[in-house]
């Protein structure tokens, strides 16, 4: 009875624990209500909130003698930990949110930039050390960007603001361009 019950425990376990979060990258093609399955928090006072941000991967390899420095940045939305309280809420609302998004994508272009003139030292724990350095700086940039972007619109309610904003993203991305993924 004890095997089936750790089996059973371990079964479960692996299938809840091991379940990866669901997610997507960033693409040009715009968020929809649809894609915010969180439960709303009834506790705050915002109609939306969106969960994104970027992370990033690499590796070292040796080739003909000398280091390879690879590396792949992804900027991510959640759809299970983003939500709406009336999925009939307003495009105003929805911009505002996907602008949000959009400014995670603006930072992982800009890790993408820095790590594309990287230079790999001899040692992986300098390596890892300039890397965790690097997306510290750039993360935090990302946070300040959002606070401030939701300050100056008033999460999306001053359309001036909001459309100040999304030319400035727009145009952050466009030169960006060359690091998109």
């Amino acid at each position: 009875m004890n095997k089936i019950l750790v089996l059973s425990f371990l079964f479960f376990s692996m299938f809840f624990v091991g379940k990866a979060q669901e997610r997507f990258t960033w693409s040009s093609n715009k968020l929809t209500w649809e894609d915010f399955r969180g439960i709303p928090d009834s506790s705050s006072p915002f109609k939306a909130n969106v969960n994104s941000g970027f992370s990033y991967k690499w590796s070292v390899k040796a080739v003909n003698g000398k280091p390879e420095f690879v590396y792949e940045v992804k900027s991510y939305f959640y759809p299970e930990e983003s939500w709406v309280k009336d999925k009939k809420a307003s495009q105003q609302l929805l911009a505002h949110e996907q602008l949000h998004f959009d400014i995670s994508e603006l930072y992982a272009r800009k890790m993408r930039k820095a790590l594309a003139s990287f230079q790999p030292s001899a040692s992986i724990t300098q390596i890892k050390s300039s890397l965790n350095k690097i997306h510290r700086s750039i993360e935090r940039e990302r946070v300040k960007t959002q606070e401030l972007y939701d300050r100056e619109t008033n999460h999306g309610m001053i359309p001036v603001a909001q459309e100040k904003w999304q030319k400035f993203i727009d145009i952050g991305l466009e030169k960006l361009s060359d690091y998109s993924s």
